[in-house]
């Protein structure tokens, strides 16, 4: 009989949250302040920065749809005011079907990049190349 050993698959590497990806994410209407931007963003755990880029998805469809992008804060300031942890408006926040809230992760636990966030910036890299 031959035996086959089980091997692990190997991991797909996680995509590492850069500042150009949180700068093409940004709504062009306002990027503004970019040297700030970077500084506010070297200033964040990067534990944290999947949850930025997230939360700023979610927010850019927010300010999409409302079409105030003259309301929206210069990104340094997006970043630096913790912005990101503002609850969105109940019209846009993701229901879940058990309707149990969800635990956010620790602030030094890594998260998984979500695999819309993932596509978004995959695109976004092969578009600058």
């Amino acid at each position: 009989m031959n035996v086959v050993p089980i091997t692990e698959p190997t991991p797909v590497p996680d995509l590492i949250p850069e500042f150009d990806d949180f700068w093409a994410i940004w709504p062009i209407e306002r990027r503004l302040c970019k040297k700030d931007a970077r500084i506010a963003w070297g200033n964040t755990d990067p534990a944290i920065r999947v949850h930025i880029l997230t939360q700023l998805v979610a927010w850019c469809r927010v300010w999409r749809a409302r079409g105030e992008y003259e309301y929206v804060l210069h990104p340094h300031r997006w970043i630096r005011n913790e912005r990101y942890e503002d609850e969105l408006p109940v019209a846009h926040r993701v229901s879940h079907a058990s309707h149990v809230p969800v635990k956010p992760a620790a602030a030094t636990e890594r998260t998984e990049m979500p695999a819309h966030v993932r596509e978004l910036i995959q695109r976004l890299r092969a578009a600058q190349r």
